[in-house]
């Protein structure tokens, strides 16, 4: 790096400087560029670079009268520019330079990589343009200025005087126009105006007009003093007869409501407790898509069991011998869930919801010891009864090659070959 910023110094010696005073009140500044360079003869572009400028006075190895330290970015085409008197200030003041008691020098140190560790230095002698900040001393005019364009005189302008301003600024801000000699009395003669019904308007009017319209009392105010509708359309129609006690009852109309047989409302629930409720059940009862073969009182209180489909069909239980799993005697939805190749499963997922599935053994001999009652629902329905001398097929497998059917003729459990076709039946659960 060192060399590469050697390289750069000798860039930096040939350049020259833009200086330029900038005018206004203390501190004054004056602006400066430069461009980088690396030793490539490359720009260095968009990159922050740290900076010390010293005016020097005498000479270019003279007395610094003021140091400062910037850390400008150079722009697209390598160039930094930066206003002397506006950085950090190192020593000296820049407002104190007495600039005619000269020469001077600009000294800059570049560190290009942002830092303090200043490697590129170069130094120019300030010629005349800078010292036009000595011209400050103009700052100060004695004597006075008088005003000779004829233009200038003629204009209404010329005649403003401070208390105009002053009483103008008074006005705007809302202050008191009257007593400023803007308004001093005023007569409306529009006679379009004055056959006007806003001519008549009072400040009474408009205090009341605003206490209306945030809802004050409109009687009192003088608004409102009767009414009395008579549009004979509105006479006939239901909403003449509306009152406050029915708008009442709208905004609490399910307090209104009223329970009818085994129904109750408690609050915002409305419930059943007759027919259909979970504590209604019977033997035979056709519902929820099934017959009601077997019925139990759970933990909750509430009536569960088992319901039948009201139609069967003939299938395999297996295609072919493999080992399942499915051997719980009690569940038959865990036993169905591990059948695989199974045409009996296939025709309940096919034709039935996801909650049917064919029953284990055991929920098999519930359905024979009750199958009076059903029979006699499913009659009654015209459904498909159970048959009195057909085997059915239950969930419940026995090893690769056989499951559990149950024998209605007789009831009896047996063990039969999987791919034998035997009847099925789905269940479900409430």
């Amino acid at each position: 790096m060192k060399k590469n910023f050697l390289k750069t110094i000798m860039v930096l010696g040939a350049l020259t400087l833009y200086l330029f005073p900038a005018y206004g009140q203390s501190p004054e500044k004056m602006s400066y560029q430069a461009v980088i360079r690396n030793s490539s003869d490359q720009l260095v572009t968009d990159q922050l670079v740290g900076m010390q400028i010293s005016i020097l006075q005498g000479s270019a190895s003279g007395t610094a009268v003021y140091v400062e330290k910037q850390t400008p970015t150079t722009n697209a085409n390598g160039l930094v520019s930066i206003e002397i008197g506006n950085g950090t200030i190192v020593s000296g003041s820049f407002a104190t330079i007495d600039w005619a008691d000269g020469p001077y020098f600009i000294k800059t140190e570049t560190d290009p990589t942002g830092g303090t560790n200043y490697t590129i230095t170069g130094t120019s002698q300030l010629l005349s343009v800078p010292y036009a900040l000595h011209a400050k001393t103009a700052e100060t005019i004695t004597g006075g200025i008088t005003e000779t364009d004829p233009l200038w005189t003629a204009s209404p302008s010329f005649g403003i005087t401070d208390t105009n301003i002053s009483n103008w600024d008074s006005a705007y801000n809302w202050g008191n126009h009257a007593s400023a000699g803007y308004l001093t009395s005023f007569t409306e003669t529009d006679p379009l105006w004055t056959a006007s019904p806003s001519f008549g308007i009072t400040d009474t009017n408009i205090s009341n007009w605003d206490s209306a319209y945030n809802w004050g009392n409109h009687t009192s105010a003088g608004y409102l003093t009767s009414f009395t509708e008579t549009d004979p359309i509105f006479g006939a129609s239901v909403a003449s007869g509306i009152t406050g006690t029915d708008t009442t009852y709208w905004n609490n109309k399910q307090d209104q409501l009223i329970a009818g047989t085994n129904i109750t409302i408690v609050g915002n629930t409305i419930s059943a407790t007759g027919s259909g409720s979970s504590n209604d059940f019977y033997l035979g009862q056709d519902t929820l898509g099934g017959i009601v073969f077997y019925i139990y009182i759970g933990n909750d209180g509430n009536q569960h069991g088992l319901i039948v489909s009201k139609t069967e069909t003939t299938a395999k239980w297996q295609n072919s011998a493999a080992v399942t799993g499915a051997l719980r005697t009690w569940d038959g939805v865990y036993n169905m869930n591990l059948m695989n190749d199974s045409p009996a499963k296939n025709w309940i997922t096919t034709n039935f919801s996801t909650d049917w599935y064919l029953p284990s053994i055991d929920e098999l001999s519930l359905l024979w010891h009750n199958r009076f009652h059903v029979n006699k629902a499913l009659n009654a329905v015209g459904a498909t009864l159970l048959s009195d001398n057909v085997y059915y097929w239950s969930s419940t497998e026995v090893n690769e090659s056989y499951a559990r059917a149950f024998q209605f003729p007789n009831g009896n459990a047996f063990s039969n070959n999987k791919p034998t076709a035997n009847n099925v039946r789905a269940v479900r659960a409430f």
